[in-house]
């Protein structure tokens, strides 16, 4: 059986503080899938249980976020990814439609944007690799892909974040220690031995 690469680009240098485990992962984030050819396939939001659950309340006081509501409800009560759809409606000063299957509205249109509920409480590796291949195989009709996540270099990400605490921090020294689970996610992606793995984390510091 073929394969098809899927390339995965993200939005935000927070994601990648969170996945090095410089701080707090995030809980929702924007993703562009392309093939190997450099197309653009799709654009995402992919968001989490935590993002999701502590959004809730606020909505619940809209009438008109009653379907929204529910649908989160309901998301929160298992362990499976759901999808949530965005129409063209009269507002819209451009019309589109995703230009792969997906369930059309009264008006028999696809959807312009689409969101992932992920069953993860935040967002690593694993969240997005798996996200993307359940959206390949409901949306593109793919069984079989590689999925090739375009990873912000770790150097680079300590950089901004360090940048960006002595812009927005309260002036206290900045404390980081990388747990366990951070050492065995990033010797997978860096293809190092553990103790190689910690070292290079180290020196950034």
């Amino acid at each position: 059986m073929d394969t098809t690469k899927l390339i995965v680009k993200t939005e935000s240098a927070n994601l990648w503080w969170g996945i090095y485990g410089i701080c707090e992962k995030i809980g929702w984030e924007d993703l562009r899938i392309y093939n190997d050819k450099g197309e653009k396939i799709a654009s995402l939001c992919l968001n989490t249980k935590r993002y999701l659950r502590n959004g809730i309340e606020d909505l619940r006081n809209d009438p008109t976020e009653a379907e929204f509501v529910q649908a989160i409800e309901d998301y929160l009560k298992d362990d499976k990814i759901h999808y949530w759809f965005y129409y063209n409606n009269e507002f819209d000063d451009d019309k589109y439609e995703v230009s792969y299957d997906a369930p059309r509205n009264e008006k028999g249109e696809k959807p312009r944007f689409m969101d992932i509920w992920h069953h993860h409480e935040s967002i690593d590796l694993s969240t997005i690799r798996s996200a993307v291949e359940n959206f390949a195989h409901q949306f593109l009709k793919l069984d079989n892909v590689e999925i090739e996540i375009e990873e912000e270099p770790f150097e680079n990400s300590m950089t901004d974040y360090k940048k960006h605490m002595e812009h927005f921090g309260d002036g206290e020294e900045i404390q980081i220690s990388f747990s366990d689970e951070v050492v065995n996610t990033l010797s997978v992606l860096w293809n190092k031995s553990k103790e190689e793995t910690l070292a290079k984390l180290n020196r950034s510091l």
